[in-house]
């Protein structure tokens, strides 16, 4: 098994205590991140601190626009968050 990056575990304590619930489970999540991580490091051509940083930042935009479209299907129907 592979070490979980410790952005990561920072990530997942900060959305997994919040009030919205993301549609996504642990291993989703964590699959998300190590895909952008690898990405910018080969792609990108970033240090791995750097792309897991990258990573995070683009999980954190992830959850948030989650989030914001689960607020925005609520108002349409009626339901309040």
């Amino acid at each position: 098994m592979t070490d979980v990056p410790e952005l990561f575990k920072m990530f997942w304590s900060k959305i997994d205590g919040a009030k919205f619930r993301s549609s996504w489970d642990y291993g989703e999540w964590l699959a998300y991140f190590n895909e952008r991580a690898a990405i910018a490091e080969y792609d990108g051509e970033m240090p791995r601190a750097s792309a897991e940083g990258s990573a995070f930042d683009q999980c954190i935009e992830k959850w948030r626009n989650q989030k914001r479209r689960a607020s925005l299907s609520n108002l349409r129907s009626g339901v309040e968050y």
